[in-house]
């Protein structure tokens, strides 16, 4: 049984189809559903003085609690309850992190499915999660169609 559900979101249409699956099994479960987004550091690497990085820094956070709360919003109408947590970091250590955390059970998150030289240089941070973590992943393949 699935009462704690983590949805790592990056506000990709993707990612939206592992929030779509991942609200079918908890309805199925009557789960909780964590929704979380992080702000990754590297995203912030460049010449900033400590001052701009704190206010950069504020900025992407901010940015990513109102897509956070629209998606709440927007899920307001289900029978479910369901919360949100912006974290900052490296998204897999994060992700495992905070479902260490929460006791959750189950992740539910989408894999973007690079190949070749992409997957390399890139790598997969849905992949990263699933072999951080020992609790069961949900990794949804991105379809092609």
């Amino acid at each position: 049984m699935f009462r704690r559900i983590l949805i790592p979101l990056d506000g990709s249409e993707l990612a939206e189809k592992a929030l779509k699956k991942a609200l079918e099994i908890a309805k199925s479960y009557g789960s909780t559903l964590l929704l979380t987004r992080v702000v990754p550091l590297i995203d912030l690497c460049g010449e900033y003085s400590s001052v701009a990085f704190i206010e950069t820094l504020q900025r992407m956070r901010d940015k990513s609690q109102s897509y956070l709360n629209q998606k709440l919003d927007e899920l307001s109408t289900e029978q479910l309850k369901i919360d949100a947590a912006v974290l900052v970091g490296n998204p897999a250590s994060r992700v495992v992190q905070l479902a260490k955390d929460r006791e959750i059970d189950l992740i539910v998150i989408s894999s973007r499915g690079r190949t070749g030289l992409a997957r390399w240089y890139f790598g997969s941070t849905a992949e990263d999660i699933a072999r951080r973590s020992s609790l069961p992943v949900l990794l949804l393949p991105q379809t092609r169609g």
